[in-house]
C-alpha cells in the first residue's frame, strides 16, 4: 500500500517537472520578443523604424526666438503690425516714475535679440530712471547665395543641435538687401508710431553696432523735427561706411551722441569725429568709453548714465541720479 502510493507521488512530481519545463521553453521566445521591445535594446530587424530623438528640436522663427521672448515676457511683449499679417516683436519696459521723462526706442546689434546684449539690460535700468524703453532686434542681413551654396545639401544636424529655419527674408526677394532695409525702416517707423500713440512726446533713437546706420535713416525720415540720437559703438558694413555721411546734410542742428569703445578701432572713432567736424555738426558729441569687446549687459550702467547725463547737457532730458 505504502509502495504503490510512493510510485504515484513520483509519478505526479514527473509530471509536475515535464510541465514546468514546458512552460519555460514557450516562456524562452517570448521573453526575447519583449527584450528586443524595450527602450535601448538593439533591433536589426529590416524596416524597423528608429525611435525619434527627443533632443533634436525643429523650430521656426525669424531667426531671433520672438515667439519665445513673448511668452517669457508677457507684460513686456509687443507685436508692432508691419502690414498684410505681418508683425515683429519689441519688448517695452515702461517708466517707473509717476511722470516719464521720454521714451527711449533702441535697436540692438545685428543677429541679437531683443531680451539679450546690452540693449536688453538697458531696458530695466531706464524704466528705473522714469524712461520708458522698447527694444527693437535687428535682424541679420541677407546673404546672396554663391554658385557651390545653390541646391547643396544642408549637413544633418547633432543629436543635440536646435534647428532654425530663418524666415526673416522673404527667399524669393528680387533684391533682398534693399528689401531688408525697407523692412528695417518699416519697423523703426511702426515703434516710432507705436511709442507716439502711447502718448511719448519725446523719443531718443539708440543704435547698438551696426543699428547705427538704420536709426539714422529712421531719426531722418521722422516727421516731428531733430531728434536726439544715440550711437553705441557703432559699426558700418560695407557701402554703409560711406551711406552714414552722405546722410549728415540738413542735421546741424541735431543732438547726437557717439558712445565709442576704446578698446577697438581708435582710427575709425576719430574719422567718425572728423567727419562730423567737417560737416559743421555742433550738437555732435563723442565720448569714449572702456567697455567689452564685444559690448555686453555689464555695461548697462555705464552707457545708461552716459546717455542720461548727456541728455540734460542737452538740455533734452532729467537728470539720472
Amino acid at each position: 500500500m505504502a509502495a504503490g502510493m510512493t510510485d504515484r507521488l513520483n509519478h505526479g512530481i514527473r509530471a509536475l517537472a515535464c510541465g514546468l519545463l514546458v512552460l519555460l521553453l514557450l516562456a524562452g521566445p517570448w521573453a526575447a520578443a519583449q527584450e528586443a521591445a524595450e527602450p535601448g535594446a538593439d533591433n536589426d530587424a529590416p524596416g524597423q523604424a528608429e525611435p525619434p530623438s527627443t533632443s533634436t528640436r525643429l523650430t521656426i522663427s525669424s531667426g531671433l526666438g520672438q515667439r519665445d521672448l513673448a511668452r517669457r515676457y508677457p507684460q513686456q511683449a509687443v507685436w508692432l503690425e508691419l502690414g498684410e499679417g505681418d508683425s515683429e516683436l519689441a519688448l517695452l519696459a515702461l517708466e517707473r516714475d509717476a511722470v516719464a521723462s521720454g521714451a527711449m526706442l533702441i535697436v540692438g546689434d545685428e543677429g541679437q535679440s531683443a531680451a539679450s546684449g546690452l540693449h536688453g539690460a538697458m531696458r530695466s535700468l531706464l524704466a528705473d530712471h522714469g524712461w520708458a524703453a522698447m527694444v527693437l532686434a535687428l535682424p541679420s542681413r541677407p546673404m546672396a547665395p554663391t554658385g557651390d551654396a545653390i541646391g547643396a545639401e544642408r549637413p544633418e544636424p547633432a543629436a543635440d543641435e536646435s534647428v532654425m529655419i530663418d524666415v526673416a527674408v522673404a527667399p524669393d526677394a528680387v533684391e533682398p538687401l534693399q528689401g531688408y532695409r525697407e523692412r528695417v525702416q518699416a519697423l523703426l517707423a511702426a515703434a516710432t508710431a507705436e511709442l507716439s500713440g502711447r502718448g511719448y512726446q519725446r523719443i531718443v533713437l539708440v543704435g547698438v553696432g551696426q543699428a547705427a546706420l538704420p536709426v539714422m535713416q529712421a531719426a531722418m525720415g521722422g516727421t516731428s523735427g531733430p531728434r536726439a540720437l544715440v550711437w553705441v559703438t557703432p559699426r558700418f558694413a560695407g557701402a554703409d561706411g560711406e551711406a552714414w555721411q552722405s546722410g549728415l546734410e540738413g542735421l546741424e542742428a541735431w543732438s547726437i551722441l557717439d558712445l565709442a569703445n576704446t578698446l577697438t578701432g581708435p582710427e575709425a572713432t576719430g574719422a567718425r569725429a572728423a567727419v562730423f567736424a567737417r560737416k559743421g555738426m555742433t550738437g555732435y558729441r563723442q565720448q569714449r568709453l572702456l567697455l567689452s569687446d564685444p559690448v555686453s549687459g555689464r555695461d548697462a550702467p555705464m552707457v545708461v548714465n552716459r546717455i542720461l547725463a548727456w541728455l540734460v547737457l542737452a538740455g533734452d532730458g532729467a537728470s539720472p541720479y
